[in-house]
């Protein structure tokens, strides 16, 4: 089972650092944040370096697209010819529309200076960023397919019946995490911990923890919700599926629509597609 995408449902400013989805607000879109949220921000930024870097350096790379689009006496100069009136050419048996040919070359390099920056701005992190991974808290997924050695999947691609996973975190500090999926019908299961019926204890690493117990994935076909619950005491088993499938419900089935679970703890949410071999 499983599927892709994240974000904390009590993922306040306060934390470690902040979520990307609220440094790219702050960076771009922060007249969008409640004001009791800003100002909860803005108290995080002045006393983390790492998060206030994080958004000077979206806003570096937003200026650099800025100056990067075509000037304003460029863009004058193709308006004056086209509106010029198209002569024909002698000897041309059909008039060149001028006006097509110059329309089509401006929006050509408008789509190149496009694809350029959103390359720019790919972050080289190989962890998948889900909804509500940040800095300091991350999922990332194994693969092993035909007995071959497992390697980190690529969040583009789907996974199939019978291939064996991992999950490998990285957490901001010592604490418990539970890993639970949905998938499009609705059914619940438990990837982590197996086995147990609340969250498991882990101690903080600076790096990923690859976490014990192989799964191999069933016949079921079609997306699954993959969460990663994360909080500073234990959840029981029934607690996370009541959230679960009250997210399903609101969402009405939809699972990549949702956004957060009904719970006291960080939240990474990831919608993966399962397709037949």
């Amino acid at each position: 089972m499983l599927s892709k995408q994240a974000k904390p449902t009590n993922s306040h400013p306060s934390d470690s650092h902040l979520a990307i989805w609220l440094l790219e607000a702050l960076a771009f879109e922060s007249h969008a944040i409640p004001s009791e949220m800003v100002q909860q921000c803005s108290q995080h930024l002045n006393q983390c370096n790492q998060c206030k870097q994080a958004i000077d350096k979206l806003k570096t790379m937003r200026h650099e697209f800025l100056q990067a689009r075509p000037s304003h006496e460029f863009i004058k100069s193709i308006h004056r010819h086209l509106n010029q009136p198209i002569k024909p050419q002698i000897g041309v048996g059909r008039k060149i529309d001028l006006r097509f040919s110059v329309a089509m070359g401006v929006l050509s390099i408008l789509a190149l200076v496009i694809f350029f920056f959103i390359l720019k701005t790919q972050l080289p992190d190989s962890t998948i960023r889900y909804k509500g991974a940040g800095i300091d808290l991350s999922l990332a997924l194994y693969v092993s397919r035909n007995g071959r050695p497992a390697v980190m999947h690529a969040d583009d691609q789907p996974l199939h019946p019978d291939d064996i996973i991992r999950f490998a975190v990285k957490l901001p500090n010592e604490g418990y995490v539970f890993i639970a999926s949905l998938d499009d019908s609705g059914v619940f299961a438990r990837f982590y911990p197996q086995p147990g019926n609340q969250s498991a204890f882990l101690p903080y690493r600076e790096d990923q923890t690859i976490l014990p117990g192989a799964i191999k994935l069933d016949a079921f076909i079609g997306n699954e919700l993959i969460a990663l619950i994360f909080s500073n005491h234990p959840i029981d088993e029934k607690t996370i599926r009541h959230a679960l499938n009250l997210a399903y419900r609101q969402s009405k089935g939809r699972l990549q629509d949702i956004m957060s679970l009904d719970l006291n703890a960080r939240i990474v949410l990831a919608v993966i597609q399962k397709v037949p071999i």
